[in-house]
């Protein structure tokens, strides 16, 4: 809580991101791989992460826009939506 609470007094640009674990299902939302699922490999650079797709029988490494992708919830295949977070003056330092 205290992290929280330091976070959002720093003056920072501080919003919600999904949390992504490394094996986690995720569907890619935006991009020329829009509607295809992987499984969420890894961070690359800033703003980017990299996800295992399969196509056509063989599994390609992809790095991706962050925003793109959006984890699928268990037990369905619906991905959970989130809004591309606006970049700041402040957040682009961070």
């Amino acid at each position: 809580m205290e992290a929280i609470q330091a976070t959002v007094s720093s003056g920072l640009s501080v919003e919600p991101w999904v949390f992504l674990e490394v094996g986690q299902r995720v569907r890619l939302q935006e991009g020329p791989l829009a509607g295809v699922e992987g499984i969420f490999v890894g961070e690359a650079k800033q703003e980017r992460i990299v996800v295992s797709v399969t196509l056509l029988k063989r599994s390609m490494a992809v790095a991706i826009e962050r925003h793109w992708a959006a984890p699928v919830v268990a037990g369905t295949q619906r991905a959970v939506f989130h809004a591309k977070p606006a970049m700041t003056e402040s957040s682009a330092y961070v």
